[in-house]
């Protein structure tokens, strides 16, 4: 793979290569999404991020905010905006939309050719 590369575009100045860890499962999330949230207010506390701080008002009016929801984490995680358009998503709206009309998960990649199905392949999109 190193050699077809360096034949395409020249050597590289370095080469980093990731691997997985033994411990991590297939599938099986580290910590809980409510986890990543606390750390993610604390993160936000600790260095007052301007992007982000409209976002984190918004939902202190959700107490009791389900994490399992995709639509919610996809809109936590995209600070509230329409990942094509980068036009506002109503929180109150993405709430209340239990017939999935107002707001649709869609793939990066396609499943035709990509068969990830995770949060991480997804996007919120009006």
């Amino acid at each position: 793979m190193v050699r077809e590369i360096s034949n395409l575009f020249g050597a590289p100045e370095k080469i980093i290569i990731e691997f997985a860890t033994e411990d991590q499962a297939k599938g099986k999330r580290q910590k809980s999404r409510s986890e990543l949230w606390d750390d993610l207010v604390k993160k936000n506390n600790l260095q007052r991020n301007k992007e982000f701080e409209g976002l984190f008002e918004e939902l202190k009016a959700y107490p009791d905010l389900d994490f399992s929801n995709p639509k919610l984490w996809l809109y936590i995680h995209q600070n509230g905006k329409c990942m094509y358009t980068k036009k506002p998503i109503d929180l109150e709206r993405l709430m209340s939309d239990t017939n999935n009309q107002l707001y649709e998960i869609d793939h990066i990649l396609p499943r035709t050719f990509v068969k990830d199905d995770s949060i991480n392949n997804k996007v919120l999109v009006i």
